[in-house]
């Protein structure tokens, strides 16, 4: 049938769209150290091809960057006390009959008289629960770096460390717990499961606050919060604390 040239045809409107501008390489990169390569010109080369006068350098030019991967590395420290003792006391020239010796003290270990320091603790929580990595698959990474370490050790060092970051401060991230848990069936104890609820609370908390979490999670336990520390120490650990805001770029 013939078209009623009264109806006006309807307008359709494209509205318009602004591609989005690629991210610059300072951008992508900002959080990493950057390493400058200069890379000479081979002493035959430095030699005018016109007239053999030694050639000098005159300037340098930027040409690209790359990314560069280094594996993870773990290494053993083997801590050791020095004992000072007095001469004098020792001759009997003091007033004490016996030699005065004091021996420097020993940072306290982060779990009993194990192995386990922040960074190793922080990187298992930070694996788990960030990432999503059950501990038996740890287990064969540490392996691979020379460490023979059980996932049930693992497990203790976690339920015994949690990771110091009981505050009664909550968020909402249920969903990475979820995400997370597919990974493993169940927590074997109470303990675990207390364990694993704090240290995704600290997990989405530094998510939250703009924080590295691998940073954010050694930091707690290097300064290992406690019933002793005071308010305002209390608050210095908190993620939205403007000490670790100024420096959550080298975390």
């Amino acid at each position: 049938m013939e078209q009623d040239p009264s109806l006006l045809e309807e307008e359709t409107v494209i509205k318009e769209h602004t591609r989005k501008k690629k991210a610059a390489h300072e951008e992508l990169f900002k959080g990493l150290k950057v390493e400058k390569a200069v890379i000479p010109l081979p002493e035959e080369d430095q030699i005018c091809p016109v007239c053999g006068t030694q050639m000098v350098l005159i300037g340098e030019e930027y040409v690209r960057r790359e990314l560069e991967f280094i594996p993870a590395t773990c290494k053993v420290i083997e801590y050791y006390s020095q004992s000072y003792g007095c001469p004098s006391c020792k001759e009997g020239l003091g007033d004490t009959e016996k030699p005065v010796i004091i021996k420097s003290q020993v940072p306290t270990a982060l779990v009993g008289k194990g192995p386990a320091s922040a960074s190793t603790v922080a990187w298992t929580m930070y694996q788990k629960y960030a990432n999503g990595l059950p501990l038996y698959r740890q287990e064969k990474d540490w392996k691979q770096y020379g460490a023979q370490i059980s996932r049930t050790t693992l497990a203790n060092w976690i339920i015994y460390c949690w990771c110091s970051f009981t505050n009664n401060l909550s968020e909402n991230a249920i969903r990475p717990f979820a995400v997370g848990r597919k990974n493993w069936l169940f927590s074997s104890s109470v303990d675990a499961s207390n364990a694993s609820a704090v240290v995704y609370t600290m997990v989405e908390m530094a998510k939250a606050h703009g924080l590295n979490i691998y940073g954010y999670l050694k930091f707690l336990l290097e300064h290992r919060p406690d019933k002793d520390m005071t308010d305002k120490q209390l608050a210095e650990l908190a993620p939205w604390s403007e000490k670790l805001q100024s420096i959550k770029n080298r975390m």
